[in-house]
């Protein structure tokens, strides 16, 4: 089931705002604002995975949010395991790469295995057992 993902910051294809990455004014870059929608019944918890496609660098992982959840404000995790803390998107000087988050709506029966304490995340198990999922892509240049 496809499940709808967007950013006040940001449409889907279009430039991430410096703020969000590694050239943020303040030296501290924020997690970008996130909202979806969509969310399937039979949803015991969700993650958000946000990687860069170009760079193959994940920025972002989150785990077990719960079913009530569908907006993260700027610079939050939510009510959420943090699996790999925010990583400002930072493609290097001249470079332009696109970044996509990804929420999946995951069933009670489905939960990645645990390494030394933490979820091993891989999002092609994610959304293989996924209920239902929404993408976000976006861009940045340095």
């Amino acid at each position: 089931m496809s499940m709808t993902l967007t950013s006040s910051a940001f449409h889907g294809y279009g430039k991430i705002p410096a703020a969000y990455t590694c050239d943020a004014p303040s030296g501290a870059a924020a997690s970008p604002p996130l909202k979806w929608s969509g969310m399937p019944a039979g949803t015991a918890w969700q993650a958000l995975y946000a990687y860069d496609n170009t760079g193959s660098v994940v920025h972002w992982v989150l785990m077990d949010l719960k079913p009530a959840v569908s907006n993260l404000p700027a610079d939050t995790t939510g009510s959420a395991v943090v699996v790999t803390n925010y990583l400002p998107m930072c493609p290097g000087a001249g470079n332009t790469d696109q970044y996509q988050f990804t929420v999946y709506a995951e069933p009670a029966d489905y939960h990645p295995p645990k390494v030394a304490g933490m979820y091993a995340v891989d999002p092609d198990q994610l959304a293989a057992h996924a209920l239902g999922i929404g993408t976000l892509l976006g861009y940045y240049s340095q």
